[in-house]
């Protein structure tokens, strides 16, 4: 009876500290240690260039890792944080408010590592309403209207 119960609760202790592990990456599956000790982070800064302008941080745009469940919004300064990558070479896509990829820039992530790749340079949705072109989306001098 005794083993019976050793057993029972070592194997909630086991389920508990599995579940308590999602909430340290970014995937839904538990990351275990092995796993956390070979992983990375990557961060940086999307700015959007439209032709003849300076660029200008690009807040919510999403950065993701090519072929992998990885992504990050940029926040209001354009900056964006992925971490809990495994170590290896990806290629990070940017896309703006529904446009299609408008960045695919080359990263190597190192085990216990931040890899800053600097300013991301998009071209296109750049515009204050999100959209593509000159005109950033906006009609009647609106945005959406």
């Amino acid at each position: 009876m005794k083993k019976i119960v050793l057993l029972s609760i070592s194997l909630v202790l086991i389920a508990s500290v599995g579940f308590a592990g999602t909430a340290l990456g970014a995937s839904n599956s538990y990351e275990g240690p092995a796993t956390l000790a070979t992983s990375g982070s990557i961060r940086g800064v999307v700015l959007c260039g439209e032709t003849g302008t300076t660029p200008v941080p690009r807040e919510w745009a999403t950065v993701w890792i090519q072929g992998m469940s990885f992504s990050a919004r940029t926040d209001d300064q354009g900056r964006f944080r992925i971490d809990y990558v495994p170590r290896g070479s990806y290629v990070l896509g940017v896309q703006t408010a529904g446009m299609p990829i408008r960045g695919e820039f080359d990263v190597t992530v190192r085990a216990l590592k931040v890899i800053d790749v600097g300013d991301l340079v998009v071209h296109g949705g750049c515009g204050a309403c999100g959209g593509g072109g000159e005109d950033g989306g906006c009609t009647d001098g609106t945005c959406g209207g």
